[in-house]
C-alpha cells in the first residue's frame, strides 16, 4: 500500500492564478516555511498548485505573506531542456486546507510589549542583591 499525503503550515510567498481554455481556474503559490537546522532556521521554499474550486476559493481568500494550512500529494514533473539535461520538480498538489489564524498588527505589538515587559522584571530582579 503507498500512500501521498502530506501537512503543509507556513506562508504564501506569491500566489498567481491561471484558467486553462476550458476555464478551470489553476492556482500556483510559492509557500514557504521553517527548516530546523543545527545553527537555528532556515527557509524552506517550495511550489504548491491547486485545481477547480478549490483553486478559486485560495485565490480569493488568500494573498502574499498570509499564513495557510493545507492538505497535499506529492507530483513530480520531469522534463529535458534544449542541452538534454533531465530536471525533475516536486510540487504539492493542495488537496483541501484550512484558514489558519492571522496575526493582527494589534496582537503583535502587545506580544513585544509583553516581551519586553517580561525583560524589565528580570533585568530588575538581577539588580537587586539578597
Amino acid at each position: 500500500m503507498n500512500i501521498n499525503k502530506g501537512i503543509f503550515a507556513g506562508r504564501i510567498g506569491n500566489i498567481e492564478t491561471t484558467a486553462t481554455q476550458s476555464g478551470m481556474h489553476i492556482v500556483t503559490m510559492r509557500v514557504c516555511t521553517n527548516k530546523k537546522i543545527k545553527d537555528g532556521e532556515k527557509a524552506l521554499w517550495l511550489t504548491a498548485k491547486a485545481f477547480g474550486k478549490l483553486a478559486e476559493t485560495l485565490s480569493t481568500y488568500f494573498s502574499k505573506g498570509d499564513p495557510i494550512y493545507f492538505d497535499y500529494s506529492l507530483d513530480v514533473n520531469e522534463w529535458t531542456d534544449k542541452e538534454g539535461k533531465k530536471h525533475n520538480d516536486v510540487q504539492l498538489i493542495v488537496q483541501s486546507f484550512e484558514f489558519y489564524p492571522k496575526s493582527s498588527k494589534t496582537e503583535t505589538a502587545s506580544q513585544t510589549q509583553a516581551s519586553a515587559n517580561d525583560n524589565l522584571v528580570e533585568d530588575f530582579d538581577d539588580a537587586i542583591d539578597f
